[in-house]
């Protein structure tokens, strides 16, 4: 609509310049030209306001798009299996996923705008043509000259879009880690070794957008000669060739104004040609996150937690080492201390549990059912864990324990658990700075987090290692003084937790195994 609107303007303002030029200034009618020139000066000030609404539309329709696409892309992520996070460090994912988020909403909202700028093309046509048929015939003739002059260079475009994509990756991948990890590169004095590194990644990002830019520019710049020397030839063709050259200097003033005005529009159309192809790799790359497969799980929903029986589980990594989890049975209500040396298996038994790891050998089953059948998303909220590493946020202390779930247990009854009082207290609503936190401190957040869920089985994944010993034994005591019906599963490595725990579970190498052992019995 704003494209026919913006049309018909155009059309009315080159019949008002003809009657300026052609009557009013040649025959000193000043009544004509006031008239007619007041016409004119409004019908600008529509289209201004017209391209005005018609760039919001076009960016609210580019950046709503990207933002679609963005939060199902990361909404598949988070959907998917883990192991897909393993493949690539989180900026590099993002990295991709937002630039070609951007790419692909580009090129689709300028798809949409194709209709407008054919009718933008017919409209300024149909002037010239109004004036000489042949006219637009020598305008027609100048477009193949856009296409001999630019698309070989369409194939140069893509080639480096994609290098500036790769390089982003690798930059915001280096810049993450070395701002996320200042207080070691400090200590280290290893500022040169890190500089130097970025340095490198920026280089070669700033060497693809260069060459990137390069292209795009030639484009842009031999279209935007074309167009200016374009209104010239064709009158001088007019003059030179056929000698019927309109004596209006009105007619001649609107083929000067609205034939780059026509190449214009064919550029916009044009354009959007070598988008496709310089947009084609980010479209497959947003594709590829929207299509992500779903985890694989079952469809058994688990309504109360019974049992859990491991049996000769054994997990082969990439990298070809082998880890053996010991058979384990563990009933509702138990108490399960599980210790060993790191990197043998105790983690990763969580993480099959949870269905973080899902290429393993042997049985892992709950309530006898095995957990390829059952539904994660319903195990999870049976199943709570408290990771080793943080899982603290850049929220305020409350939203980050409750994550927006509603709250089985009091909050305040987490807060005493998790002797959190003191920081709740100084931090009331504001948002937590991450590095500003103690490790004992995360550690508390994360147990928070687990145990605000109320789950029926929780899991602790050696959480408590970043607080003191007394600190522990006091959580562990609180956590089984007020949690005194469900089944809790502790990974520590610390002697004076066994005394909380019904049994110890002990983890060993593979070759130990063999030594006939019974592991419950530890």
């Amino acid at each position: 609509m704003i494209a026919i609107s913006i049309g018909t303007i155009s059309y009315l303002i080159s019949n008002d310049l003809k009657v300026i030029f052609n009557q009013a200034i040649l025959n000193n009618q000043i009544n004509i030209f006031s008239t007619h020139l007041i016409q004119v000066i409004i019908f600008f000030i529509i289209m201004f306001l017209l391209n005005v609404i018609s760039f919001i539309l076009d960016n609210l329709i580019l950046w709503k798009g990207s933002k679609n696409i963005v939060v199902c892309s990361v909404r598949k992520l988070l959907k998917t299996d883990y192991d897909y996070f393993l493949k690539a460090p989180p900026s590099a994912i993002w990295t991709e996923l937002n630039m070609s988020a951007q790419q692909t909403s580009g090129f689709y909202s300028s798809f949409i705008e194709l209709s407008s700028y054919i009718i933008e093309f017919v409209v300024y046509g149909f002037i010239i043509i109004n004036i000489s048929l042949y006219a637009g015939f020598f305008s027609i003739c100048v477009i193949p000259l856009s296409f001999l002059m630019t698309f070989w260079m369409q194939k140069k475009l893509t080639e480096w879009r994609i290098k500036i994509l790769d390089a982003s990756k690798q930059t915001s991948t280096t810049a993450l880690e070395i701002i996320s990890s200042a207080k070691d590169i400090k200590s280290k004095n290893a500022y040169e070794f890190f500089l130097e590194k970025l340095n490198q990644t920026q280089s070669t990002l700033a060497k693809s957008i260069v060459v990137s830019s390069f292209y795009e520019n030639y484009w842009s710049g031999v279209t935007s000669l074309i167009s200016s020397i374009a209104p010239l030839i064709v009158i001088y063709l007019l003059m030179g060739i056929t000698n019927i050259v309109t004596t209006k200097p009105g007619d001649i003033i609107v083929l000067y104004s609205f034939i780059p005005l026509f190449l214009s529009s064919f550029k916009k159309i044009y354009s959007i040609v070598l988008t496709y192809f310089t947009a084609h790799p980010f479209i497959e790359t947003s594709k590829k996150y929207i299509t992500l497969p779903e985890e694989k799980a079952g469809t058994v929903k688990i309504k109360n937690f019974k049992t859990l029986t491991t049996k000769d589980i054994n997990v082969v990594f990439d990298n070809g080492q082998s880890l053996k989890i010991p058979n384990i049975n563990v009933k509702k209500g138990d108490r399960i201390l599980l210790m060993g040396e790191s990197g043998i298996g105790k983690s990763t038994l969580f993480n099959i549990l949870l269905g973080m790891r899902k290429n393993f050998s042997g049985s892992l089953e709950v309530n006898g059912v095995k957990i390829h059948d059952i539904d994660m998303e319903n195990l999870r909220n049976i199943i709570g864990i408290s990771f080793q590493n943080s899982g603290v946020f850049s929220l305020s202390l409350k939203e980050n324990i409750l994550l927006n779930k509603k709250n089985d247990v009091d909050f305040n009854d987490i807060i005493d658990i998790t002797n959190l009082k003191r920081q709740l207290k100084e931090k009331k609503e504001q948002i937590l700075n991450i590095d500003n936190l103690s490790g004992g401190e995360k550690s508390r957040i994360s147990m928070a987090q687990n145990l605000i869920r109320n789950p029926e089985v929780i899991l602790i994944d050696e959480s408590l290692s970043n607080v003191d010993e007394r600190m522990e034994s006091e959580i562990i005591s609180n956590i089984i003084k007020n949690f005194n019906d469900k089944t809790i599963i502790c990974i520590s490595h610390r002697e004076n937790s066994k005394k909380y725990f019904d049994r110890v579970i002990k983890f060993e190498r593979i070759s130990d195994y063999s030594k006939e052992k019974d592991p419950q019995t530890l």
